[in-house]
Formats: structure tokens, sequence, C-alpha cells
């Protein structure tokens, strides 16, 4: 297969459109080369190593980005890519600001370590690439609607 896409890509194009499966490959990878660099500024920024927290800022970033990037995936298929923006806009916003704001309530490490300001940072990273995968993934046909046509 060319481009280094899997087999169960759709071409579209000329370009070949990401499967789901693919696409949260690719966000993981987009969120393991974020991590050191984030972890490193942020270490010299704080003057201590801050390593675990920032592994469990872009873990929670990760996790809701993934399932946002599904639930978009999940709801395009059924020929409703709005509801599946808004939900997956919800998930991933609503996870990290819930877990960030309940750590930082709770004080300790995670609060002096910056956690939420890593949770920010991490998140933008996510949202930047669930974005870019969403829209590439959107170039998929949609499934689902009348006759096998999508909703429009």
């Amino acid at each position: 297969m060319g481009e280094g896409l899997p087999a169960s890509s759709t071409a579209v194009g000329g370009r070949r459109a990401p499967s789901l499966a693919w696409a949260c490959v690719r966000l993981a990878l987009t969120m393991v080369a974020a991590y050191p660099i984030v972890a490193l500024i942020g270490s010299q920024m704080m003057k201590m190593p801050i390593w675990e927290t920032a592994a469990l800022a872009a873990a929670i970033c990760w996790l809701s980005a993934t399932i946002a990037l599904i639930a978009f995936h999940f709801f395009r298929q059924r020929g409703n890519g709005a509801a599946g923006t808004l939900i997956g806009t919800l998930v991933r916003l609503g996870i990290p600001v819930v877990i960030g704001i309940a750590a930082t309530n709770a004080g300790g490490k995670l609060r002096d370590e910056g956690f939420f300001g890593l949770i920010v940072v991490f998140y933008m990273v996510a949202l930047a690439a669930d974005t870019i995968l969403a829209l590439a993934l959107a170039r998929l046909p949609a499934s689902g609607g009348r006759n096998g046509m999508p909703h429009g």
C-alpha cells in the first residue's frame, strides 16, 4: 500500500483518508512526541522535575482526545457529524478540566507541580492533532441515512 496507510483506508481525491485506528495511532504518537518537550520546559520553569505529573497530564489529554475522535467517527458514520463534533468537544474539554480542577483543589504534589497548567498545554496539543485527524477522517465516506446516503 502506498503512503504507509493501512489497507482499510479509503482513497478520496487521489489521497488516502486514514482509518480510525490509524488516526488514533497518530494521535498517540503526537502526544508521545510532545511529552518530553513539554516536561523538559515545565521542569525548567518550575525548577523541579515534573516528569510524572507531565506524563499524567499527557495521558489524560490523550485519552479524552481519543474518545472524542472515536465519538466523532461513530456519529459521522451514522450521518450525524454535528452531534459527533459536539460530543467530541464536550469529552475532549470536559475530562481534562474536571480532573485538573479536582486535582488542583485537592492540593499536594499535583498542584505544586503545576498540573493544571500542564493539562492546558497538553490539551492544546491534543486539540490541534485531534482536529487535523478528524478532518482527515471526514474525508472518508459516511454511511447511514436512507438508501446508504449520508444525512446532510
